[in-house]
């Protein structure tokens, strides 16, 4: 995958400088087509500091593995699904745990916990306005980092299993592919 400079052309604000929605000030996270994401950047972009966008194809992805987050049952179906978009977004498996570990899970986890009411799927400009707003303030990151580890290390069981029924039906598609 071809990297591209973290500092890409993304006009950062001065400290201080307020206004909009989470939602409008994280719009200025994503990536332009024309720039590939997060080139030579040795940690994921949702824990790098300075790289806080996300591609339109980890937008997507972020979208289809939300479904992991629900609190139906996940069935066949859903991962046979979920494996079919993911294929189609040609994103490396390193990306999509990481999607899953450092942008849904600290957006996502409290629906886990929550026994009331069934969700059918998450508002998706909420979920990507979420995720653009942690991605763009690293002292919100820090602050909540350990919060979120200690919830992964008790809730992590609640996602990982149906997550990794879907990279084996991706790797399954990625091989027929390559058959």
């Amino acid at each position: 995958m071809q990297q591209a400079n973290p500092t890409h052309s993304i006009p950062e604000r001065p400290i201080g400088e307020h206004g909009g929605s989470a939602t409008t000030q994280a719009d200025s996270n994503v990536v332009p087509a024309d720039i590939p994401p997060h080139d030579g950047v040795l940690l994921h972009p949702a824990v790098d500091p300075h790289c806080p966008t996300i591609s339109a194809a980890e937008q997507q992805a972020c979208i289809e593995l939300s479904l992991l987050f629900l609190d139906t049952e996940v069935r066949e179906h859903d991962i046979y699904c979920v494996a079919r978009e993911l294929h189609i977004l040609n994103l490396d498996d390193t990306t999509l745990r990481n999607l899953l570990r450092h942008d849904l899970f600290p957006v996502l986890w409290g629906n886990i916990t929550d026994p009331a009411g069934e969700w059918a799927y998450f508002e998706e400009e909420w979920l990507l306005g979420e995720i653009k707003s942690r991605r763009g303030s690293w002292l919100r990151r820090a602050v909540t980092a350990p919060a979120h580890a200690v919830a992964w290390a008790l809730l992590a069981n609640a996602v990982v299993p149906p997550f990794q029924d879907v990279m084996l039906e991706l790797a399954r598609r990625r091989q027929q592919v390559a058959a």
